[in-house]
């Protein structure tokens, strides 16, 4: 399972690294998947989920965001959202000259699903479908104070690196292995800059916003004991999006990851009956 590497230019000359895995045969469809905050495509954490789609018979693409990773780009630093979707944007249109025929799938955990429900409202035709896992759509674990502390930082220092306080990566799963994989990760780091809080912030008060003009198939998952995200931020998104073709799955007491998670099977068989379903229509 040694995935191939290689980069991309940004629009502003960042060099941005990707990992493949491919199908052994033609690719029953394509898989872009977008990492969470602090980590990167080539987390131990996603095996479990590369393995199983390969066996499928699918292609899986997986980009370090700026900052993140292998990638350029200032530590973990989001100078402006439009900024990640040139990057979204570039890696998209990178895959689909190389899978031109193939199913085309945006899958993105905690802020990456984020980042694809954004991309999604400005780009709601780019792909066959998003998916949107444990996205970070609850801010009530920052308190406003805090949050206002951010926005006053960010004009003053904002790339300065600070680390996430509260975040306990064991709540990323039941398994305390699996746990133990991502915290042990050298290039996952829970940091960010309070630019990054800042656009975040204002993500996700556009993404809710504009739940009701999201025109992608859309599946949501979570877990309804994530720690670290509450589900309640996805379930309100999702009973905001008017758009008929949309799915919610909600497993009890999962925690914040369910690729790594105890129940990751069932995830995996849901996830793959949704695929599916989406390459026959």
């Amino acid at each position: 399972m040694q995935p191939k590497t290689g980069k991309i230019k940004s629009y502003d000359g960042l060099d941005l690294h990707y990992h493949t895995w491919e199908s052994a045969d033609a690719p029953r469809a394509i898989i872009a998947f977008f990492h969470g905050g602090g980590g990167h495509s080539g987390q131990p954490t996603y095996n479990y989920f590369i393995e199983h789609f390969l066996r499928k018979g699918y292609t899986i693409y997986g980009l370090d965001q700026r900052g993140h990773g292998r990638s350029q780009g200032d530590p973990f630093h989001i100078n402006s959202m439009e900024d990640i979707r040139h990057d979204m944007k570039a890696f998209i249109e990178f895959i689909k000259q190389r899978h031109s025929e193939e199913a085309l799938f945006a899958l993105g955990q905690s802020m990456g699903g984020l980042f694809v429900l954004d991309y999604c409202s400005y780009h709601p035709r780019d792909v066959s479908g998003a998916v949107a896992i444990a996205s970070g759509l609850n801010l009530t674990g920052i308190p406003y104070v805090v949050r206002l502390i951010f926005r006053m930082l960010s004009r003053i220092a904002p790339k300065k690196v600070i680390k996430v306080r509260g975040i306990d990566l064991n709540g990323a799963s039941r398994d305390p292995k699996q746990a133990k994989l991502l915290k042990t990760d050298p290039l996952t780091n829970m940091s960010s800059t309070p630019n990054t809080v800042v656009e975040i912030t204002n993500t996700v008060a556009r993404v809710h916003k504009n739940a009701a003009k999201f025109q992608t198939p859309l599946l949501m998952i979570h877990g309804t004991a994530d720690p670290i995200s509450p589900y309640t931020g996805t379930e309100s998104f999702f009973n905001g999006v008017t758009f008929t073709d949309k799915t919610l799955k909600l497993y009890q007491d999962g925690y914040h990851q369910p690729f790594i998670d105890t129940n990751r099977e069932e995830v995996f068989t849901d996830l793959e009956d949704w695929f599916e379903a989406h390459l026959s229509t």
